[in-house]
């Protein structure tokens, strides 16, 4: 029997407050932005804003215009394929006070240097290092 594919899309907000990036720590042990799962009709900022509240308790912030990059790769689960995309935007807030949801087990705000070496994913530092440059370029 073949494994079938099924698709999944997340998204998330690389989240600023003064040159500090926020990481949230996932119970599996991962470090990694703010995101999850699209619901029904939701564009993907709506999408992003709505796992950052939910995640985070943070409602004040602002997206920073013209920054969009993704990532995608492939997990099994059960017998079935996964291809999952998630999209990332760059956001800055000024709150620093975190109401952190159950999803996780903590959180940091990191200078840039000490974020790249707090995530985990490979794909998630390159998201990083394309938000440093646009911001770089800007």
């Amino acid at each position: 029997m073949t494994a079938s594919i099924r698709y999944e899309k997340s998204c998330g907000i690389i989240v600023l407050n003064a040159n500090n990036i926020l990481l949230l720590h996932y119970p599996s042990g991962h470090w990694d932005f703010p995101k999850g799962h699209v619901d029904g009709a939701e564009t993907e900022k709506e999408t992003a804003k709505r796992e950052l509240t939910e995640e985070t308790g943070i409602t004040n912030f602002e997206f920073i215009e013209g920054f969009r990059e993704f990532t995608q790769y492939n997990y099994r689960r059960q017998r079935h394929l996964y291809q999952k995309k998630v999209v990332y935007f760059l956001g800055q807030t000024k709150t620093l006070e975190i109401h952190l949801s159950s999803e996780h087990q903590g959180f940091g705000w990191f200078k840039w240097e000490d974020a790249f070496s707090q995530i985990t994913f490979d794909n998630s530092k390159i998201i990083l290092k394309a938000a440093e440059t646009f911001l770089s370029n800007r």
